[in-house]
């Protein structure tokens, strides 16, 4: 067998290498770019009800215009990672809703403890096709506001309903 016969082996080897080697990086962005967007919103929330709670107040100002940098950067990466895994794989999947509902109601519960949150889903899944992380930052977009919209109100209760 010659040199020239084994080189095609050798690129078609190669091609296939560097394609499962994209395929991780895909993987990764995927799995840790969503997890990683759910946390950066859960802080982006937290320093809006602060911001609001604090008023104008120059005291804190550097300290929470430090923390807006290092978000948007943050959501940056996050934008940058999840924009390769929608091009490699599309942006609409199936998953139910009432896990994402759970997840964002969590995460906005860590930074409002004194919200009562009140859940209300069918025992059954609830499948949609959508992309998940679009619903996500929407939830989380609505109970921000929702929490914003009962401070100095006496009942500060919640209701999410799935029907």
């Amino acid at each position: 067998m010659s040199q020239q016969d084994s080189q095609p082996d050798d690129q078609e080897l190669q091609t296939q290498v560097q394609s499962l080697v994209l395929e991780s990086i895909g993987e990764v962005c995927g799995r840790y770019g969503h997890d990683f967007n759910n946390l950066l919103g859960a802080i982006r929330g937290s320093v809006d009800l602060l911001r609001h709670r604090l008023g104008p107040d120059p005291k804190y100002e550097r300290q929470l215009k430090i923390i807006e940098s290092a978000l948007a950067k943050g959501l940056n990466i996050t934008t940058s990672m999840r924009s390769y895994v929608r091009a490699k794989a599309g942006a609409q999947e199936l998953f139910d809703l009432t896990i994402i509902v759970s997840k964002v109601q969590e995460l906005v519960q860590q930074s409002s403890p004194e919200i009562e949150f009140i859940t209300k889903f069918p025992a059954e899944p609830v499948l949609i096709y959508a992309d998940a992380h679009t619903i996500s930052q929407m939830l989380l977009a609505l109970m921000v506001n929702a929490v914003e919209a009962l401070q100095g109100q006496t009942e500060k209760n919640i209701v999410l309903l799935i029907d």
